[in-house]
């Protein structure tokens, strides 16, 4: 019996909601894979690295006994014949390889004795605080006390210096015959820098 509806357009409805359905199914089931695939991950470490600084650190002396003392200078009553030589090894002692050593000077006080004083640095070998073992092989610097400590830069007297070189520095501080320089005096400070 028939109730006069068209049969094939329920069934034509029927597929259609049917493959909507379906269509529907594959997009959630395509989502769902998607959201999954995107959580997947690694990971990696790199283990064990270190990081530490070098030692920049000096002595005085070549026989762990010489400090700065050795090189205190209390010359009184100078006179234009009048010499003072004083002589002191320097050695890197810290870690870097490529360490600077440098030397500078520094006015301290005194009334300009510190214009009439010729000083001289010359680099060499020897042990002897009084220099009677001094070998020079290099001269660093000629000019007054007062010019020493002028000088924008201090004086390099090892440069990419590795760890336990040595070198021996002499000090020689000379009076200029000069009136001028009757009465006065002069403190003056020296300064060894190990420096990166």
């Amino acid at each position: 019996m028939s109730d006069g509806r068209p049969h094939g357009r329920r069934r034509t409805a029927a597929v259609i909601g049917a493959l909507g359905v379906l269509c529907a199914a594959a997009v959630v089931t395509v989502s769902a894979v998607d959201v999954a695939q995107g959580r997947f991950s690694g990971t990696t470490d790199n283990v064990g690295s270190l990081f530490s600084t070098a030692v920049v650190d000096l002595e005085l002396g070549a026989d762990d006994t010489t400090s700065m003392a050795s090189l205190l200078v209390d010359a009184r009553n100078l006179t234009p014949v009048d010499e003072v030589v004083r002589c002191v090894a320097v050695r890197s002692t810290g870690s870097l390889e490529d360490a600077r050593i440098l030397l500078a000077g520094t006015l301290a006080g005194g009334s300009g004795l510190d214009r009439s004083i010729v000083t001289r640095v010359d680099l060499g070998a020897g042990a002897d605080p009084e220099c009677s073992d001094f070998g020079a092989s290099e001269t660093l610097f000629t000019g007054t006390l007062f010019e020493l400590a002028e000088r924008p830069e201090p004086l390099v007297l090892l440069s990419d210096a590795p760890a336990g070189a040595t070198t021996t520095v002499r000090l020689s501080f000379r009076l200029l015959d000069d009136d001028r320089a009757q009465g006065l005096d002069t403190e003056f400070w020296l300064s060894f820098e190990a420096r990166a």
